[in-house]
């Protein structure tokens, strides 16, 4: 999970929620996002990482690092409480910080979420590995 930062509804009822995610993990997915051409080292088509941030009404937004022919790219999904798929966003991030934007429309209605994801600072001691998941986060 990302480390969350901040939260806040709007008088609109949009719901902002601000992350932080570790900075060497984020130099990474900009170096890996950067690339032209699939990892030689990864399923051609799979995901390489997953981060999850989750919202206090139990919506998560997943940021998938995923490899494809053309080079990584980040597909971001917002699920609901019940895990089911409400929308994704088109896969033009080039850089895991930033804003993603969701709209869930519905007849009658319409929910806004905001993802703000930022770099975080660097872990002390050096971090080997970061999965997204700090119980399986190795220091040296």
């Amino acid at each position: 999970m990302l480390r969350r930062l901040a939260y806040r509804a709007l008088p609109d009822g949009t719901q902002v929620l601000t992350v932080a995610a570790p900075a060497r993990v984020a130099a990474s997915w900009r170096k890996m996002l950067a690339r032209s051409t699939a990892l030689p080292d990864c399923d051609p088509d799979g995901t390489i990482e997953t981060l999850a941030a989750e919202f206090p009404n139990g919506y998560q937004v997943d940021l998938k690092l995923c490899n494809g022919d053309t080079g990584p790219w980040l597909d971001a999904v917002l699920f609901d409480q019940q895990g089911r798929e409400l929308c994704c966003l088109a896969p033009d991030h080039v850089a895991l910080t930033g804003e993603y934007r969701f709209a869930v429309r519905q007849p009658g209605w319409t929910q806004q979420f905001r993802l703000r994801v930022k770099r975080g600072p660097s872990p002390r001691g050096g971090v080997t590995g970061w999965s997204g998941n700090p119980a399986t986060h190795r220091r040296r």
